[in-house]
């Protein structure tokens, strides 16, 4: 009888640590996918796209794209810096004289600036635009 009594209560100790280890689990599962969608909310910094091209909504420059010499070069620059899919850089790039991007504050303007410079863009405007 006392080892009937024994391995029962083995048995619950067992269960109760089998419980509490899926409760923990899936509370953390709960808390990792909070933090990754903060995170992810964060990277974006609002952007949203107008008339085909991204809005990053940090201030009143645009960047406008009037004539490119080496067009893949810059798709793909535009693609691994910005983050645009391949499809939108070369829509962009094709369709110039376009406005490349809005809402960027002075300083990200003119780094991009520099940026489409370096990458044999003849002309390249940054205007400020009314909010």
């Amino acid at each position: 009888m006392a080892v009937q009594a024994v391995g029962c209560m083995i048995g619950m100790v067992v269960l109760v640590f089998v419980v509490l280890w899926y409760v923990v689990k899936f509370c953390l599962r709960i808390f990792d996918k909070h933090r990754e969608k903060e995170e992810s909310s964060r990277s974006v910094q609002n952007i949203t796209m107008e008339m085909g091209y991204p809005n990053f909504n940090l201030g009143n420059y645009s960047v406008v794209l009037e004539q490119v010499n080496d067009a893949e070069a810059l798709v793909a620059q535009l693609s691994r810096i910005n983050g645009y899919s391949e499809e939108l850089a070369r829509r962009q790039v094709s369709s110039c004289p376009t406005c490349l991007m809005k809402g960027l504050d002075q300083e990200g303007a003119d780094d991009m600036q520099v940026l489409l410079q370096v990458n044999d863009c003849s002309v390249v405007s940054v205007k400020e635009v009314g909010i």
